[in-house]
């Protein structure tokens, strides 16, 4: 059963966190800021009091393959240190290509990717949100994997 309200998605990176949020309909996706990897607990505390998710969803970059790397593994442990923070549903979701996708809106709305390279990683959160609503709505379950 999918329990209604705001779901938060994280695209984890080496630099910047990109943050996306839904309404509490889980019909639409906003971009909402990038924090700093290496700081970004108390931005994230933040944003799980203003919007009060439901479930928080992390990009999990498996190759195309469909392999795990250590990018992968990175996410994982990221959302491992996250689930101290929240104590929600947090679910890994594939994200592959959510930055080409995000990279090509940005383009196409007129862009330039050195000015879009801190708004690309929350529109890379949008994409993987906007994967994991269309996920439940399609199946009534919640996108993704659990972190284990």
């Amino acid at each position: 059963m999918i329990t209604k309200g705001r779901r938060l998605a994280l695209d984890y990176g080496l630099v910047r966190i990109g943050v996306a949020v839904s309404d509490p309909d889980g019909q639409f996706v906003f971009p909402v800021t990038t924090l700093d990897s290496s700081d970004w607990e108390s931005g994230l505390s933040d944003l799980i009091v203003e919007y009060s998710p439901v479930t928080l969803y992390i990009g999990y970059p498996i190759t195309l393959t469909g392999n795990v790397g250590s990018a992968a593994n990175l996410a994982r442990d990221f959302a491992i240190e996250v689930s101290e923070k929240f104590h929600g549903p947090i679910r890994l979701i594939d994200e592959r290509l959510s930055t080409k996708s995000a990279a090509m809106q940005l383009r196409d709305g007129g862009k330039r990717e050195r000015e879009a390279r801190k708004e690309i990683d929350a529109v890379a959160a949008s994409v993987l949100l906007e994967q994991a609503l269309m996920t439940e709505k399609n199946t009534g379950q919640l996108a993704g994997s659990e972190i284990s």
